[in-house]
């Protein structure tokens, strides 16, 4: 089952524009402000139980993070850039991932989330698949995620 984690895939054929900045430029970003017109709160894959998650992407109306139903563990999306396109939302991330390369040395490469709006409680979250999600009332989710949440 598809699951809304993060994969160290980058979208880099999203954002060519990005790829060829130049490193100090990339270096001396600051994080962006992430305004996507949706509600606030957490969401989940669909098909899944609110109750019951894997994980959900919680969006408090200035950024993203992952929370993990286990709670030992939660990652805070903090963009470099974000595009918009329409209904889509294209976050270039602060951290970077190793992608093989044909030398000795490695390859780093931005990491990207895509979010599509579909509609104020639901969206399609692009990082390696294409998963879509729908915003649960908080009461409905499960402790661990929760206390995360504060």
């Amino acid at each position: 089952m598809k699951t809304l984690t993060i994969a160290a895939a980058a979208l880099l054929a999203a954002a060519p524009a990005l790829a060829e900045a130049p490193p100090a430029a990339k270096a001396d970003a600051k994080p962006a402000a992430v305004t996507i017109p949706i509600d606030t709160g957490s969401y989940v894959n669909v098909g899944e139980s609110c109750g019951d998650p894997i994980n959900a992407l919680h969006y408090d109306g200035a950024r993203l993070r992952w929370l993990y139903a286990d709670a030992t563990q939660s990652f805070a999306e903090t963009p470099r850039s974000v595009r918009q396109e329409g209904r889509v939302y294209t976050l270039e991330s602060m951290e970077s991932f190793e992608m093989p390369s044909n030398s000795d040395e490695p390859e780093m490469a931005p990491a990207f989330t895509r979010i599509e709006v579909l509609g104020r409680t639901r969206i399609r979250i692009s990082v390696q698949d294409d998963v879509e999600a729908r915003l649960c009332a908080p009461a409905e989710l499960p402790e661990g995620i929760r206390r995360q949440i504060g």
